[in-house]
């Protein structure tokens, strides 16, 4: 990318509010045009300041107000710092209309090429070799008040008195004629005299210069174009004055002339010069006057039409030397109509300070008017009348293939309509005229005019059909913005800086936009071809219109302003190739969401694909991608946020997805934040799985417990002499039998099946911390229970039960994330068999739990309700060793849980719900191993009426499952799916539980425990309550 790209980029892409704007204060765009007023101040109503300026010295000369310069003076041109020069009878210096530094009178030293003859009041012949010295100011006896009439009209100055010049803050530059007004211009004029006269105007380098002076010879006639070839005849292979003149123009000067003032219909042949020397033209301007009902007086613009404009000449108040002393009077002629020409010129100069002077004369040609009931380019009236007003908005038609070049910095805006008219008429015209001219020229034989006029044919044929059609070049770093609605049929090409249409260049057969190049707008354009430059539509962010093909090369880039709402886009009404071009991505400050932005349509398809994008200010945890259909190319803005946890990401994918599948998503869902992905994720719903683990671990467990009262002892009458489970075999024995011998002794076998009876309430807790990789948050959950059950002893070492029981859960995630309950039923069955020292138990459980979830999104309560079944089971296996004092018992066991989730879905309590899931069922087992270690001791109590006993467990589970997730998906999105991460258990856990039994001879018993697993990520607890009937 360029430097200057990089600037627009950064700079120029708020363009299309820019209207006229500083260009001449400074070349810096304004966002509000501001105008002047004649006082000084300022408005933004151009009407308003206009009309300030129409003051009493201002209608002094009513030729300001015919070609509204007051809008000019309002835009702030006055014609500062022109140079403008004259070339006259001289300047009357010590008028107060021009003493001020602003002008100059140059010297004009020399001798003469050839003899000749002066004409005027110093009537006679001068010899060749003859010296001359003559200065711009006027001389008492040699001149008259002609060219002080003439210059006061350029640039008189602005005092409040009498009348002021059209460009009254020029800096005007005169040289002497040597003579007046009556001076015959003819092949009789010393070369080198004018040599002078307009060379030095040159060498100070002034850029128009106005030659209101002298007369046509007597016998010139100007009737028919062979009148003017005759006088133009005269100086053929001479070395003239109007040579002098012309040689001007090599510095690309632009030199005015008079028409003449005879009422012929052509014009004088110096007016007339560029048609035999068409090389001229572009640098020559000739002026027919009109008097205030805008009629044509004096010779009109005949052949000389297409450099040809007519100006205010009759009745003109000016400044004059009155018997050597200053004066005002009004006078009248094409002497009149050309410094008003030449002044009007000088303000389109400073209005366009970037522009040559040949694009500043054609600015003023183009936006002429025609008087009521004229139209085109004619011989009447040229061009028509300067319009100033219109001048300051840009040119009115294309002459030729023109560059226009805006440096850096310099930002204009155009907002006339465009056209190449001129230069179709004149292609109809001229075909014409070669085939007269070559007519002409071939009867004409030896001839010496034929050679003229050959001179003439060969330019025309030489012109090409492209020189026919008005073609408009951008360069420079500048800005330039077309407004209007333009017509010109030729090429338009941007080889530097930008050219932002607002208005339609429709017409122009292609444009071309070349490295360094930038073409936006919201208009409309024809073809397109983006070779290297960049394609940006829209002026910040807007709709640029393709009426043709578009086609980028692989160098070129697309410049895509893009906002929270909205984006550039192009639309294209043919083909779009896309050739692998960059697409450089803009984004506006502001608060975004993922989008699909459409960037570019073609009607008749999209081919290829773009590179990158390249991004500018890509907003925080997103990224953008490129995407394409058969008409449609797409800017997404996808979320891309730098430490996600998996949770957000997972969200934040499944997001992403649906914006792929849709194109779009809705506004809440693009603007998640890390934290708001959290929320959305519903991670509350995966808590329920841990939670009915827990009640059903919780169930099962108490079926295999070996606390529970006198479970697992053998039953009969010999109970003194068979120590129970658990129990140290002299001490446990000689409790329990003491307890019997208490009560007379019954004869009974030795084994005798007996029932248990027994009900345990329990409740805890459990917290476990959040992962910050899953983006799981931390939860804390409470169980509850009870349970009853009766087991009986069919064997004397076997023991079997079932058992029913009520639970319920809740749990509560941390950060508002949501919480969740339930509310179960439970039963089971479970059995022990003794071998010896040895023992096995087992149990196998089923749980059916109605459960219920809840969280906030969006201010939304969001709840989820579902049934689900769970299926448990243990089993375990240990060794008691006996000792004199404790009973210890190595054991382990295995044990598993399944919960059979359904799919269910979130609905809204009040809200839209726009962030209520669905989950998919999924049935989730998760299964553990414990090795571990019990011990037990009993006692004699309350003078042997009952016994205590004490038991504790320690131990070491190993968790083999401990993901808690679910796949989840948003009910209001397509293609949303995700998967939600819960808060998942450490694979390795201690347990601790400490136990205490008070057992009665009558049958009954009270047990309590506590019991507690520990983690590196978790910690629970629970305590139990049990009450148990033997007999």
């Amino acid at each position: 990318m360029s430097d200057n790209l990089r600037n627009f980029i950064k700079h120029a892409l708020w363009l299309g509010g820019v209207s006229i704007c500083a260009v001449a204060l400074a070349q810096q765009a304004c966002a509000q045009q501001l105008y002047l007023n004649a006082n000084g101040t300022t408005t933004s109503d151009l009407e308003a300041a206009a009309k300030s300026w129409l003051t009493p010295e201002f209608n002094g000369d009513w030729g300001l107000k015919t070609m509204n310069a007051q809008y000019a003076y309002a835009n702030r041109i006055t014609g500062k710092d022109i140079l403008i020069g004259v070339v006259d009878s001289g300047i009357l210096s010590s008028h107060p209309k021009f003493q001020n530094p602003r002008i100059h009178v140059l010297s004009n030293q020399g001798q003469y090429e050839a003899d000749g003859y002066r004409y005027g009041p110093t009537d006679g012949a001068y010899k060749q070799g003859d010296s001359y010295s003559d200065t711009g100011s006027w001389i008492d006896g040699v001149n008259d008040s002609h060219g002080t009439h003439v210059s006061g009209t350029i640039a008189a100055s602005r005092d409040g008195k009498e009348m002021h010049g059209v460009a009254f803050d020029g800096e005007l530059h005169v040289s002497n004629t040597g003579g007046t007004d009556n001076m015959i211009y003819g092949p009789n004029e010393d070369y080198n005299y004018f040599k002078g006269a307009y060379g030095n105007l040159v060498t100070a380098g002034v850029r128009v210069i106005n030659s209101s002076w002298g007369n046509p010879p007597d016998e010139d006639d100007y009737s028919t174009r062979q009148g003017v070839l005759n006088a133009y005849m005269g100086y053929v292979g001479k070395k003239t004055w109007l040579d002098a003149a012309a040689e001007a123009t090599q510095r690309r000067v632009i030199v005015v002339f008079t028409a003449g003032n005879a009422g012929f219909d052509n014009p004088s042949v110096r007016a007339s010069l560029p048609y035999f020397r068409p090389e001229l033209e572009h640098d020559w301007i000739a002026v027919t006057a009109i008097n205030r009902a805008e009629k044509q007086r004096y010779n009109k613009c005949g052949l000389a039409k297409y450099w040809c404009l007519a100006a205010p000449g009759v009745g003109i108040d000016s400044t004059v030397v009155s018997a050597g002393k200053p004066s005002y009077e009004r006078w009248s002629g094409t002497s009149m109509a050309a410094p008003h020409v030449t002044g009007a010129l000088a303000l389109v100069m400073q209005r366009y300070a970037y522009m040559t002077n040949e694009q500043a004369r054609d600015v003023l040609l183009t936006t002429a008017r025609q008087p009521k009931g004229n139209s085109g380019v004619n011989e009447i009236y040229g061009w028509g009348i300067p319009d100033l007003k219109a001048a300051m908005n840009g040119p009115g038609q294309l002459l030729r293939p023109e560059n226009y070049n805006l440096p850096s910095g310099v930002t204009d805006a155009w907002s006339n309509s465009i056209s190449d008219a001129a230069l179709r008429q004149r292609k109809r015209e001229e075909a014409q005229e070669i085939v007269d001219l070559t007519g002409e020229i071939a009867a004409r034989g030896r001839d010496p005019a034929a050679k003229v006029l050959l001179v003439r044919l060969a330019a025309l044929k030489a012109k090409t059909d492209a020189e026919y059609a008005g073609a408009l070049t951008k360069s420079g770093g500048g800005t330039l913005i077309l407004r209007g609605i333009n017509s010109y049929t030729g090429a338009t090409t941007v080889d530097g800086g930008a050219l932002i249409v607002n208005g339609s260049i429709a017409s122009s057969s292609m444009t071309t936009v070349n490295v360094g190049g930038l073409l936006g707008g919201t208009g409309t354009v024809g073809n397109v071809t983006i070779n290297g430059g960049t394609l940006s539509p829209g002026n910040s962010i807007g709709l640029l219109s393709v009426q043709g093909n578009l086609v980028f090369t692989a160098a070129a880039s697309y410049l895509v302003q893009v906002s929270p709402t909205n984006a550039d886009r192009t639309n294209v009404t043919g083909t779009a190739m896309l050739g692998g071009a960059s697409v450089l991505a803009a984004w506006s400050p502001g608060s975004y969401v993922m989008k699909r932005y459409n960037t570019l349509n073609a009607a008749g398809g999209v081919s290829g694909t773009f590179h990158g994008p390249v991004n500018t200010n890509l907003p925080k945890n997103f990224a953008a991608t490129l995407s394409y259909d058969a008409n449609d190319t797409y800017l997404n803005l996808v979320m891309s946020v730098a430490g996600l946890s998996r949770n957000q990401q997972s969200v934040s994918t499944a997001l992403v997805n649906s914006f792929n599948r849709v194109g779009g998503i809705p506004l809440a869902f693009g603007a998640l934040s890390p934290r708001g992905l959290t929320v959305a994720s519903g991670e509350a719903a995966t808590g329920i799985q841990q939670a009915s683990f827990d009640a059903m671990n919780r169930f099962t467990e108490l079926l295999t417990d070996p606390d529970i009262p006198g479970r697992m002892g053998p039953q009969g009458v010999a109970m003194a002499s068979v120590a129970p489970s658990y129990a140290e075999e002299s001490g446990a024995a000689s409790a329990y039998a003491a307890l019997i011998t208490k009560a007379p002794p019954r004869v009974a076998p030795f084994y005798e099946p007996r029932w248990n009876v027994w009900a345990t309430g329990y409740g805890g807790g459990q917290t476990t911390g959040g992962n910050a990789l899953t983006g799981s948050a931390a939860t804390t959950a409470q169980i509850y229970g009870t349970a009853v059950g009766a087991d009986y002893h069919v064997l004397q070492d076997t023991v079997l039960g079932f058992a029913m029981g009520g639970a319920g859960t809740g749990y509560g995630l941390a950060g508002g994330l949501g919480s969740g309950r339930s509310d179960a039923f439970q039963a089971g069955v479970y059995g022990r068999h003794g071998l010896g020292a040895a023992y096995l138990s087992g149990a196998l459980t089923y749980g059916w739990q109605d459960v219920t979830t809840d969280r906030t999104a969006l201010d939304t309560h969001l709840r989820g309700r579902f049934e689900a079944n769970a299926l448990s089971g243990r089993l375990e296996g240990g060794y008691r060793f006996a000792t004199s004092w404790l009973g210890v018992t190595p054991y382990a066991a295995g044990q598993f849980s399944t919960l059979f989730m359904p799919s269910y879905a979130e609905h809204a309590l009040g809200g839209s719900g726009l962030f209520a899931l669905s989950y998919t069922a999924k049935d989730v087992t998760a299964s553990r191993s414990e090795l571990g270690l019990r011990a037990d001791r009993s006692f004699l109590i309350n003078d042997g009426a009952a016994a205590l006993t004490l038991r504790g467990r320690t131990a070491w589970a190993h968790n083999f499952n401990t993901d808690r997730s679910l796949q989840a998906a948003f009910a209001a999105l397509p293609a949303s799916g995700f998967i939600v991460n819960g808060t998942a258990q450490a694979a390795d856990a201690g347990l601790v539980s400490v136990f205490t039994e008070v057992r009665w001879a009558s049958g009954f018993s009270l047990a309590a425990s506590f019991e507690s697993e520990f983690s590196k990520t978790s910690h629970s607890y629970t305590g139990k309550g049990t009450v148990k009937y033997q007999w």
